[in-house]
């Protein structure tokens, strides 16, 4: 999508931050990535009105690069799981997310540990 956007700027001339451009890129893929979920999580009755299950969207979607279709199986597995595995999901997406951090970054570097972390 941003290669896509990048080359059409660039045809017509205009002028842009690439950085910028690629925040706003990844932005809006996933914006579009929630609403998928959302409109899935409505047909699978999953309610979305605690804390608890707008932060399992939110660490589904914080993923690299994951697409409408992994994040709305992603939903799914958790949605239909049994407790335990809604809760080794819930575990497994929460770190992921913390280790992406920039916060967890600080850690490490301040730990020692920054050189051989590959970001």
């Amino acid at each position: 999508m941003y290669q896509e956007l990048s080359q059409l700027l660039d045809d017509i001339g205009y002028a842009f931050d690439k950085h910028e451009l690629k925040i706003c890129t990844i932005r809006a893929q996933k914006n579009k990535v929630i609403k998928a979920m959302l409109v899935t999580a409505k047909e699978l009755n999953f309610d979305i009105s605690s804390n608890l299950s707008k932060s399992v969207l939110s660490a589904i979607v914080s993923q690299d690069e994951v697409s409408e279709q992994q994040a709305i199986s992603v939903l799914t597995k958790y949605v239909l799981g049994d407790n335990t595995v809604r809760k080794e999901m819930r575990e497994s997406l929460f770190l992921a997310m913390v280790r992406e951090s920039e916060e967890f970054h600080i850690v490490m570097l301040l730990n020692g540990e920054g050189v051989n972390r590959v970001i």
